[in-house]
Parts: structure tokens; sequence; C-alpha cells
């Protein structure tokens, strides 16, 4: 305890009796204000019930658009392109005779690799072509209806990642347009760009669209996991503790804690495997209000609307089920 030493002139006695007393009724005030704020604080919970839902989780990336089939067409025949007869956007079938090679003394026809649209032309009648130009493609043939998206998927989702996992494309020049894949290939090796690794994924398109051009970006969602028709709570209403996951229930107005078993988790709900029924009220956040402050912790989409309980019919299914998943 502090203690005052009065002074010795009574002048000096009546001032320190005043600052001391004026410092006591400050102490008093503050304490009679810290108080009236926590009597006038009120705690409120926003309620919801448990609902059964499809979950999906999945694994992104982004990349481009490939054609799944082309060839170059090349020749390693000396001599003069004769008898030209393709052009630009022509379709060929595999075998097709495409143009003449005439050298010197023997003539050649030049044939389709594969059945396709002639996307690049690089000869014309009359050109000169030598054995030096055995590898310079004088035309492209491409299956455009035969698509894949090649996309890097980060290494801490890469595990999850299967060939013939179910994918969901979309298209940033294409905003109205979805489209859906299958998983091709998974990179063996994944490539280090300032120390953030990735793998490389092929997803074959299911269907193509004629808006689709190579070298648009796409993203894309692997659907690695599904867990059909289980109950669910969004992910705010779980909590942790030593003792495992639990949940909170009303009991005469009092939060209650109810182990729960979990599994799979989403961005914004999860799986009960057991603990909880169907159509049960839970607690799915916690508001507290004074008079001068209020906190309130949310969860995620499909939360509640306010005190008291959910919209009508409940919380929403937690991921993107595309269509035919």
């Amino acid at each position: 305890m502090v203690k005052i030493k009065l002074p010795k002139t009574r002048r000096g006695r009546v001032a320190a009796v005043v600052v001391f007393l004026i410092v006591a009724a400050l102490v008093a005030y503050f304490v009679y204000e810290a108080v009236d704020e926590d009597e006038s604080a009120q705690v409120a919970y926003a309620t919801g019930t448990v609902q059964k839902m499809t979950l999906t989780s999945s694994a992104s990336g982004v990349g481009n658009v490939e054609w799944l089939q082309s060839a170059d067409v090349t020749s390693s025949r000396t001599g003069t392109i004769r008898r030209l007869r393709i052009a630009l956007g022509d379709e060929v079938e595999k075998n097709d005779r495409l143009f003449v090679i005439a050298g010197t003394s023997s003539s050649s026809w030049v044939r389709a690799p594969l059945a396709g649209t002639v996307t690049a032309l690089n000869v014309e009648e009359g050109d000169v072509v030598g054995s030096t130009d055995s590898t310079r493609a004088y035309a492209t043939i491409i299956v455009l209806d035969r698509l894949q998206a090649a996309i890097t998927v980060a290494e801490s989702d890469i595990a999850s990642v299967q060939i013939g996992q179910k994918a969901v494309i979309t298209f940033d020049a294409l905003p109205d347009l979805t489209l859906t894949g299958k998983v091709k290939s998974i990179d063996f090796s994944g490539t280090n760009s300032e120390g953030v690794v990735s793998y490389e994924v092929l997803v074959t398109l299911d269907i193509t669209n004629a808006s689709v051009k190579g070298g648009m970006t796409v993203s894309v969602d692997i659907v690695t996991d599904v867990a059909a028709d289980v109950l669910a709570v969004p992910s705010s209403a779980v909590k942790t503790s030593s003792n495992g996951s639990y949940v909170q229930v009303l009991e005469n107005g009092q939060p209650t804690n109810v182990p729960v078993e979990v599994g799979m988790t989403t961005d914004s709900y999860v799986e009960i495997v057991s603990g909880l029924t169907e159509g049960q009220e839970i607690i799915v956040s916690t508001t507290t209000s004074g008079s001068t402050t209020a906190t309130t912790t949310q969860g995620g989409q499909g939360g509640f609307l306010d005190q008291g309980g959910m919209p009508a019919g409940g919380f929403q299914g937690g991921g993107f089920v595309p269509p035919g998943l």
C-alpha cells in the first residue's frame, strides 16, 4: 500500500486530502462503470438444426486447354511442293493425300497422319523443301473435338488426386460455360518454383464446346471425395478440446457441450458421424452485445439468419456437386 505523507502545514494537509478524495472518486467511478457495462452485456445464441446433405471435397488447379490429339505433317524428301490439295481449316481423313514433293528423279505423296482439321499450313505450291527440313511442320492437323486441360495442382493437394476422378472445368473467357472431365494422368515428379512444389495433371474433357479454343485459361476442381446423404453442421458449430470434438446445445437457456465424432470436413461444413440426430437444434454462433461493444462469432456459408434458428429448410449443402457426379 502506498503511504501518503501529509505536509506539515495546514494548507498542505488540506490540499493532500482534496487530491486523495478526487483519486478515490475516480476509482469508484470506473469500477462502477465496469460493473455496469458487464451487467448490461448480453449473450445471444444463434441456432440451427442438424441437416442431411451431400458434402464434396476437391483439389483445385489452374492451367490451359490443350488438344488431346494433334500431329505435324513432315517429310525427309527433297523437292518442290506440287498439287497442294489442302487449305487452312479443311477436314481430312487419315492417309488422305495432302500434296506431292516432286524430286529430280521421283515424286511422292505426303499423306495425313490422322483424321482431323488443318489448323496450320506452312507451305505453298512451288515451295522447295529439302532433307534439312525433315523436322519442319509443313502442316498441323488437330482433332478439334478431343480436348484436355493441363493444370498444376499444389503439393498439399496432390496426394488426394487419382486417375479417373471426375472434375469440373470452368473457363476464364467463357464464364457461363461449365464442362466435366476426368483425370487422365498425374506427373510423378513435381516442379519447384521459388520453393513452391506443384504437379502437372491432365484432365480430359467429356464433351467439348464450339466456343472452346486451344490455350484458353481454365480452373479445374477435381472431386476427391463425396459423402452423400450424411448429417452435417456448419463448421463454426464444431469446437475442439483435449477430449475431442463437440458442439453446443441450449438447455434451459444455457450452452451444454455434446461430444461428437466428425467425418469429412469442407470449407463450410463438417460431417457428423455420431453424437447428434437429424433436426436436433445446435448453437451455430454466439453474439455478445453491450452498451459499447458487440462481438459475433459466425460460421461459413449457409449459416443463420438471426437468433432463434436457421432459415426455413435449414442450411444448404456443402461444396459444389456438379451435374452427373
